[in-house]
């Protein structure tokens, strides 16, 4: 509400930072119903966090159209609870690439330094990862894996000097270290929240 009213109110434009990591109450359909509709109305976000929440492959999905608009710079979808599969994150990818907004563009001017979108989907559990980017590049997707070594060099946000024909459309970090570092076991075993009864959303209408 606050935050809304905040951006409806503003005469200047907006840029949003949203943080959304360490909760594992965050699920596919928080992403689905909540987050993914509020991003297609106020869609200027760079960097979204998700890391350590229950998302998997259905809030990639529902993400890849609002990431396609362009937007976005910093991606953080590592450590989820949720089933994230290399087919999952192929189609992520797929759609976040169909509008060709990557490499982004810093500052107005689409000649300006260009820069990735930088990505990270590392400890998710992803299987045959080699064979996952093999795909993306058969499919034109231009992806480069970033290792630790590369890290001191390539920073989120940072230009390339160059002319731009070396910068790849996403940097994923660290995407071969695939060791599940959270449990998913919980998750499955959570029961389904029960549909709020009618009268009760009537009277949470009222106020």
């Amino acid at each position: 509400g606050t935050v809304l009213q905040g951006l409806r109110s503003a005469d200047r434009a907006y840029i949003l930072n949203i943080n959304l990591s360490c909760n594992m109450f965050i699920s596919d359909d928080g992403i689905c119903d909540h987050l993914v509709p509020f991003l297609h109305q106020w869609p200027i976000c760079h960097r979204l966090k998700l890391y350590k929440t229950s998302i998997g492959d259905l809030a990639l999905a529902a993400l890849s159209g609002w990431v396609a608009r362009g937007h976005a710079r910093e991606l953080h979808l590592s450590d989820l609870a949720g089933q994230v599969t290399g087919e999952g994150v192929l189609r992520f990818l797929e759609g976040s690439l169909q509008e060709g907004r990557y490499p982004f563009s810093l500052g107005n001017s689409p000649s300006g330094n260009k820069c990735a979108l930088w990505l990270r989907l590392e400890n998710n559990a992803i299987q045959n990862t080699e064979r996952l980017l093999s795909r993306a590049a058969d499919l034109g997707m231009s992806v480069r894996v970033l290792q630790k070594p590369d890290l001191p060099r390539v920073r989120p946000g940072a230009p390339s000097h160059s002319d731009g024909t070396d910068v790849p459309a996403v940097n994923l970090v660290l995407f071969h270290l695939q060791d599940l570092c959270v449990s998913r076991r919980w998750l499955r075993a959570m029961a389904a929240m029960p549909a709020i009864p009618a009268e009760l959303r009537d009277v949470g209408c009222a106020y």
